[in-house]
């Protein structure tokens, strides 16, 4: 081969690996471009499965309580349905007792405290017999009226014979009519009867207030 030949397969073979080198660091820069890219998209993804994550976690507003009311701010939550029993706590050992029919009401204490009453016809009026739970309890025959009763009757009204004045209140006179016998046998169940009539009579019907 001559010199002129060789040169010319020279210049051939530069230009060939010029033209591999070329094409090799192009490919490699497109895949380097298409990885970082692969990468971008993928850090995009767990960014945001990350968030909603984090929003899944902190729970739907909409499940969450209701704000209360403040008491210092005044306000007041809705109001729910209330009863109003016979006997309502006042303090320790005690409770108030309502006689609906007659707008009054009364402090009792033991041996007492479940004092309840029922209204009743005596003659031309309706008196307030009372009985405890406790003594229904024990002995389900202690029904109303076997503690006594209380009766209201204008002031113009006569007294019986077996009313016991108690107070006059509102233009009314209150009278307690006595409960004789015992809806008990056993002699423990006639003595608590027999204290808890004189309870009533004695402890419960002075505090009577309009």
């Amino acid at each position: 081969m001559t010199e002129r030949g060789f040169v010319k397969l020279s210049v051939v073979l530069a230009v060939v690996f010029g033209i591999g080198f070329g094409a090799s660091a192009y490919l490699n820069y497109a895949q380097h471009a298409a990885s970082h890219q692969e990468q971008t998209q993928l850090q995009g993804q767990v960014n945001d499965l990350t968030y909603q994550l984090k929003q899944d976690a902190a729970g739907d507003p909409s499940d969450l309580p209701s704000p209360q009311p403040d008491p210092a701010s005044g306000a007041s939550p809705s109001p729910s349905p209330t009863t109003s029993p016979v006997s309502t706590p006042a303090v320790a050992g005690t409770a108030s007792v309502k006689i609906a029919q007659f707008g009054v009401s009364f402090t009792v204490t033991d041996p007492i405290v479940d004092l309840t009453y029922a209204p009743e016809p005596d003659g031309s009026y309706i008196v307030a017999a009372f009985t405890t739970q406790s003594l229904l309890a024990k002995y389900p025959v202690c029904k109303a009226g076997v503690l006594g009763s209380l009766v209201r009757k204008p002031i113009q009204a006569a007294k019986s014979a077996d009313d016991t004045y108690i107070k006059t209140l509102n233009g009314f006179k209150y009278y307690y009519v006595a409960a004789f016998g015992y809806c008990a046998s056993d002699q423990a169940g006639r003595d608590s009867i027999a204290a808890d009539r004189a309870a009533v009579q004695n402890g419960a019907l002075p505090t009577l207030v309009q």
